[in-house]
């Protein structure tokens, strides 16, 4: 199974991923990322993203190529204030992938549907990823999007444990298909949507990035801290297990982080790479989005130290052949399959606690317009 693999637009992380390729036969194939804003954004919010210009985009792009990598620009923001459907706004898209196209970039991943119909009906041959964020999960949805001509789809993370949907998917289209690995969503998470449509905004050019709009990210820290199941139901994918995706058919694993450190993103890509990790499972899929609300504005409150949260990956050997073999029936409230696995995570009780009230606090004043 390939990977395609987030970059932070540090040659640094370009030049690390060559030696990684030398000793792994070429397992990572693709590089993808976007710039802090432009007028379309991306699933991830502006202040998350570095700041670059396009020569040093263009540079980048030529080191990824220089090392046998494509590059993937991602265009994955789902709303656009109905932008989308002014003829300006779409042939100011078109401009704009042609930029793509002059430096250098190879593919384009893509969440709103009349975006992509655009881009396939004015770049016949440019390769389309249709995005996670368009939550494909149903055979249905694949269909929708195999007729919107797109070459890849990257799945809807809920699935990413329903292995007898894997199969009928895999057996139902010839487009290639990517799975997501290390994001640590709640489990069919009710504001997950509604999350991306908040990160979406946040990375476009028009939008006011002063606004504070963190309400999903809080709620999400929140309900997990309350119910620590939610970290094990979470539908990340483990570096051992990733054989069996491959044996499914799956093509790619996606390996997020475009927010992320260079050393943070070498350790976890080496990971994958490997399928193997000794240390802490949450090295990888991270809880930074929990440790930012400690840090988050309250007036008169201090920062809360970031939260450490442990589970030894490899006491989660054989956690996934639960679900391989069909025996999860997703009925979480009568399957319990999960509950057994909670008490192997370590988390300091004192701060779990601080971090609820924290999360509480601010979801009061959120409430009551206080901030």
């Amino acid at each position: 199974m390939k990977l395609t693999v987030a970059t932070n637009w540090d040659n640094i992380l370009i030049e690390q991923i060559g030696l990684v390729n030398n000793n792994s036969k070429n397992l990572i194939v693709e590089v993808f990322g976007s710039e802090k804003t432009d007028f379309l954004g991306s699933a991830r919010p502006a202040d998350a993203l570095p700041k670059v210009s396009w020569s040093q985009i263009k540079n980048h792009i030529d080191l990824c190529h220089k090392h046998n990598l494509k590059f993937n620009y991602v265009i994955n923001a789902p709303s656009y204030h109905l932008k989308e459907f002014e003829i300006g706004f779409r042939q100011q898209l078109v401009r704009f992938v042609s930029e793509l196209i002059s430096v250098g970039v190879d593919l384009v991943t893509v969440a709103n549907p009349i975006l992509i119909e655009t881009i396939r009906e004015n770049f016949p041959n440019i390769y389309i990823c249709a995005s996670t964020v368009c939550k494909i999960d149903t055979l249905r949805r694949i269909d929708w999007y195999t007729e919107l001509k797109v070459n890849r789809i990257i799945l809807e993370t809920d699935i990413n444990r329903d292995f007898k949907l894997l199969k009928k998917i895999r057996s139902r289209t010839k487009v290639e298909l990517e799975v997501l690995g290390n994001l640590q969503c709640i489990l069919q998470c009710p504001n997950n949507t509604y999350d991306y449509v908040c990160d979406g905004f946040r990375s476009q050019s028009s939008c006011n990035q002063n606004v504070f709009y963190n309400y999903p990210k809080i709620k999400c820290s929140n309900v997990k801290l309350k119910n620590p199941v939610e970290f094990i139901r979470s539908p990340w994918i483990r570096p051992e297990d990733t054989q069996f995706y491959e044996e499914v058919g799956i093509d790619f694993l996606k390996v997020a982080g475009r927010e992320a450190p260079t050393k943070w993103l070498v350790n976890t890509i080496n990971a994958y790479v490997n399928s193997s990790y000794i240390g802490n499972l949450f090295d990888l899929v991270g809880n930074q989005v929990i440790s930012s609300v400690g840090s988050l504005p309250l007036d008169k409150e201090q920062k809360l130290k970031p939260l450490l949260i442990y589970l030894d990956n490899k006491k989660l050997n054989g956690f996934l052949n639960y679900f391989v073999n069909g025996k999860c029936t997703f009925d979480c409230d009568s399957c319990k399959y999960c509950h057994r696995w909670v008490k192997k995570m370590v988390i300091t009780d004192q701060e779990r606690k601080n971090y609820i009230q924290r999360s509480d606090l601010l979801l009061e004043k959120i409430r009551k317009n206080e901030i």
